[in-house]
């Protein structure tokens, strides 16, 4: 292997081994073993990989110029394993590990995900944030992707930028785009022989402990203020519409969006195949407009996810045909959002909505804020023109296109009680009564759909709260007669 002074082979797999045997004995989550000096070691684990606790991803990847150093290899290492590895595909969060070290209290990072999985980065930022920690390090699989793959070009030990370098700006960056993050809470406790400096690294219980002492200090005092991690200036913000026949409204809603005064916007309209003039208004405003289309769909939630595809902001917002934002709408969110402690945790933001006649007379006010005792009855907060983080999609999935009306709440009952939520109250969207949202009867019989398939809420008092709404609603309307 290049740029190591461990260079003898047998050695080298005989500690790739039992690294491996420990994280099987010790844990029971899902490995990817990835090594690219061509040292094949599927024999020693045919059970393993046969069960699928085990992949073994090895190649010769060592031709390339060796000025670029050993950090440009373990870039290629990563790149592999991104085009190659099945468990990849079906992992939500990874916890890269040195190949030949052993972890010894990896128990206790995995016990600390689990009891805060919402992270995104969990990765140790060092030297004034130039530089990360990368012997335990973990992420959500789109980083490598989206953010540490494209440092590739730019590393290069010779001239002094390390893949050590790379990781602390690609987390950063992802810092910068709303990815939340953690530092390591506890010092890591490493066992085994490096491979760069051919020496063994093993802490005694006494001398990890002082490490880990030092180690907290700082952990506490960077990671807990949460000073000096930056905010992301001027966020993307995405607002999808949905259309059908709805020109006599839809001319309104574009300018309310057009008019924001938040500059940092893109427009995505989607179109179910219109027929009564209003793709003569999309035509109308198609250099405002960053992209639209009109084509038969397959109900609100089918065009929504087809926003979704090219959405490319960082909060999403999905506004009705019908709807109007107000002029401050979005500055006033993102505002919200910037000085919201938990910023970079922020799952969904709502607010207030003017809910109005077809004249735009208001009938009341609505919007509350969030809560996991009300929202598991009912719709509690409204949707329209509210904010989703990108990152929301990315753990929970996309809308369910079965639904005919309560996507959005079936979307948001997958995060039950965990949703990190916060609520701006104002007034930012004057919402227009009407169609298959004002459906009473017919939304109670999805929500309670949506409700027993979060698996978040039980199944009687689903059936309970259906049962009461379905008799209030007959109730109403004996009472209109």
């Amino acid at each position: 292997m290049a740029f190591t002074l461990l260079q003898n082979p047998q050695i080298r797999k005989e500690q790739y081994i039992n690294a491996i045997k420990y994280y099987l004995n010790t844990t029971s989550l899902p490995i990817v073993f990835t090594e690219n000096s061509g040292t094949d070691i599927s024999d020693e684990f045919k059970e393993e990989i046969a069960k699928g606790r085990l992949e073994i991803i090895t190649y010769n990847g060592n031709n390339y110029d060796k000025n670029l150093g050993k950090g440009y290899g373990e870039i290629l290492i990563i790149e592999h394993f991104i085009n190659s590895s099945y468990l990849l595909k079906t992992s939500d969060f990874i916890f890269k590990i040195s190949g030949r070290y052993i972890l010894l209290n990896i128990l206790s990072y995995l016990k600390e995900y689990q009891n805060d999985n919402h992270t995104d980065l969990i990765v140790d930022l060092k030297f004034q944030l130039t530089y990360s920690d990368s012997k335990f390090w973990g992420c959500k699989p789109s980083f490598l992707e989206d953010y540490l793959i494209k440092y590739k070009t730019v590393i290069n030990d010779s001239a002094g930028f390390h893949f050590e370098n790379a990781l602390c700006k690609a987390v950063l960056e992802g810092i910068i785009d709303n990815y939340s993050h953690s530092l390591l809470k506890f010092c890591p406790r490493i066992s085994g022989i490096s491979g760069t400096k051919n020496q063994k690294e093993v802490d005694t219980w006494i001398i990890w402990y002082i490490k880990n002492i030092r180690h907290k200090l700082r952990y506490y005092l960077m990671e807990k203020p949460r000073v000096n991690l930056p905010k992301m200036p001027n966020p993307l913000v995405t607002i999808i519409t949905s259309s059908f026949n709805a020109a006599d409204t839809i001319e309104d809603t574009i300018n309310s969006v057009l008019n924001q005064t938040y500059a940092h916007i893109e427009y995505i309209i989607i179109d179910g195949g219109s027929t009564d003039g209003t793709c003569d208004i999309l035509k109308k405003y198609d250099g405002h407009i960053t992209y639209w289309v009109s084509e038969p769909d397959n109900g609100i939630y089918n065009a929504w996810n087809k926003g979704l595809k090219v959405a490319k902001g960082q909060w999403i917002a999905f506004l009705g045909a019908d709807d109007i934002y107000m002029n401050t709408a979005v500055e006033q969110y993102v505002n919200h959002i910037e000085n919201d402690e938990q910023w970079d945790k922020l799952e969904f933001v709502s607010s207030k909505i003017e809910y109005v006649d077809k004249q735009l007379k208001r009938l009341k006010i609505i919007g509350e804020k969030w809560s996991w005792k009300k929202f598991s009855n009912y719709m509690s907060t409204m949707h329209s023109g509210m904010m989703h983080n990108k990152r929301l999609f990315e753990k929970y999935g996309n809308f369910d296109e079965s639904y005919r009306s309560s996507g959005d709440y079936a979307l948001l009952l997958k995060a039950g009680k965990n949703l990190n939520t916060s609520f701006l109250n104002e007034i930012t969207v004057k919402m227009r009564q009407g169609g298959m949202s004002s459906n009473g009867l017919f939304i109670y019989k999805e929500d309670l759909r949506a409700k027993i398939e979060s698996n978040n809420i039980p199944s009687l008092k689903a059936y309970f709260r259906y049962a009461l709404a379905s008799a209030m609603y007959h109730l109403r309307n004996i009472l209109k007669r």
